[in-house]
């Protein structure tokens, strides 16, 4: 994936395991818009790298977004 020039990412370690990287990235596009943030995957875990730290609860958020998508009802 593409990503802006930064100068330092922030790393962030998903809990959850996705299955689907295309609704993970559409979840991340919304979020960040696309370009703005980086995505890995070592050990089927999904690293995210961020132009900014997270705020304390925006992870729980983010992955509720994800899992939304993955399950609306």
């Amino acid at each position: 994936m593409s990503s802006r020039n930064v100068g330092v990412w922030y790393e962030e370690t998903l809990r959850q395991k996705y299955n689907n990287p295309r609704l993970l990235i559409q979840v991340l596009d919304k979020i960040y818009g696309p370009g703005n943030y980086k995505v890995k995957t070592i050990m089927n875990r999904w690293i995210l790298s961020l132009p900014q730290p997270l705020q304390p609860g925006e992870l729980d958020g983010i992955e509720d977004r994800i899992r939304f998508h993955y399950n609306p009802n």
